[in-house]
């Protein structure tokens, strides 16, 4: 075949794949969830009652990211009060915010993200009266993931729950986008009070977890892709042909 025939099918190739843009198109995800949960009162008042104790702390539960070919990946957290128990007062607020984020594209690749946090308030009702503790939550969260072409994929998920020893509270949800099935983009916002009446002597612990995740994979490159390249190496490679002169 002739350098310039050559030349001619590669660029028939290019036109027909519209591989200029190819090399832009990704797979992208991203999550984001944020709990808040305030102690208001106890009993109506702003003020902790003798023999009343009440400790918090929030923490990672799990967090990993991992990526291989073209991509990349962030997982990141804000917590408080920390990983160590505090004492809480009214108007204590625990709080955990996780988000992820990555993509993927130009050639064969994934990436992928994980944040797991949980928090932990600890109550202890060692007065001689009966408590009722009033909380206010609030948590929302948001997901996206998205693809340019056919072939690739994304996913992202976040959601929480709030659960206590003495089975009193039960509450959470989760969203979730798909790139592939739908939907690509997702939201939840959700607030609200709870109260926790304790007797003399009780004790209670409430858990809450708020994660997200996402995934991104971009495929093998497709077989005419790599014909093109094989071409443009024949190209390069191609020797050149010198014609000998007659004597």
């Amino acid at each position: 075949m002739s350098k310039a025939r050559l030349t001619t099918l590669i660029v028939l190739l290019l036109a027909v794949l519209g591989c200029s843009g190819a090399a832009r198109a990704v797979a992208l995800f991203e999550g984001l969830a944020n709990l808040s949960l305030t102690l208001q009162s106890i009993n109506g008042g702003p003020t902790i009652p003798t023999g009343v104790s009440i400790d918090y702390s929030a923490g990672i539960f799990d967090k990993y990211t991992d990526t291989y070919g073209a991509a990349s990946a962030t997982a990141t957290e804000t917590l408080a009060p920390g990983a160590v128990l505090v004492p809480m007062a009214i108007g204590g607020t625990l709080q955990q915010s996780v988000r992820v984020s990555g993509q993927a594209g130009e050639g064969a690749g994934y990436s992928t993200s994980l944040v797991q946090t949980t928090g932990l308030i600890l109550i202890e009702n060692l007065s001689n009266d009966a408590i009722t503790l009033s909380f206010v939550y609030s948590f929302t969260a948001s997901v996206e993931a998205l693809i340019a072409l056919t072939g690739f994929d994304a996913t992202a998920g976040a959601g929480w729950f709030l659960t206590d020893d003495l089975g009193l509270v039960n509450l959470g949800d989760a969203i979730f986008a798909d790139a592939l099935l739908g939907p690509t983009t997702n939201f939840l916002s959700l607030s609200g009070t709870l109260e926790l009446e304790l007797n003399s002597g009780e004790s209670d612990t409430l858990l809450s977890q708020v994660d997200t995740n996402g995934f991104a994979e971009a495929p093998e490159p497709p077989v005419a892709a790599l014909l093109i390249s094989g071409l443009l190496g024949a190209a390069a490679t191609r020797p050149i042909r010198r014609t000998r002169r007659a004597a």
